[in-house]
């Protein structure tokens, strides 16, 4: 399932979310997605590393690494607590735009709103992508399994 914006020069806004809430990183400090709402978007992905269609996910994304980096858009991809391995690891994930960041979720708040306000099933459909403006609101959101994510991406925010 994927929902975009038309080419019109205002995006249609799909949900809000709040982007003081805080997920931990990977060594365990609170960060907020407000850290990148300096930037006129963020790409932020609740995933599950170890299952597909996550894993074709970050075989598509690479694909498109140098233009996905040409736009500098940050990534932040959301691990929830329950889908967290020892297996894995940051650095297993080669050919993503450098300015990406893993964070891990308690739950899936976040994409439960989202759910609510757009009707849409998603927490059972990871990954859920979303492109968001500094004031939170969502123009563009895609779940499950999806073929070319990278290039929509780069198309929503062009």
């Amino acid at each position: 399932m994927t929902t975009t914006f038309s080419s019109s020069s205002s995006p249609e806004i799909l949900a809000t979310i709040d982007l003081t809430t805080e997920y931990a990183d990977l060594e365990g400090h609170s960060v907020s997605l407000n850290d990148n709402a300096d930037q006129d978007w963020q790409v932020i992905a609740w995933i599950d590393p170890d299952k597909e269609p996550t894993k074709h996910t970050f075989q598509d994304l690479p694909l498109l690494k140098k233009e996905l980096e040409k736009l500098d858009i940050p990534f932040t991809f959301v691990i929830p607590e329950n889908k967290l391995t020892d297996s894995f690891k940051n650095s297993g994930y080669e050919g993503l735009p450098k300015n990406h960041q893993f964070l891990i979720a308690k739950d899936l708040s976040l994409v439960e709103s989202i759910e609510k306000q757009t009707d849409k099933k998603l927490t059972n459909q990871l990954p859920v992508f979303i492109i968001v403006n500094p004031d939170g609101e969502v123009i563009y959101l895609s779940s499950g399994y999806k073929i070319g994510i990278g290039e929509e991406i780069v198309k929503a925010v062009r």
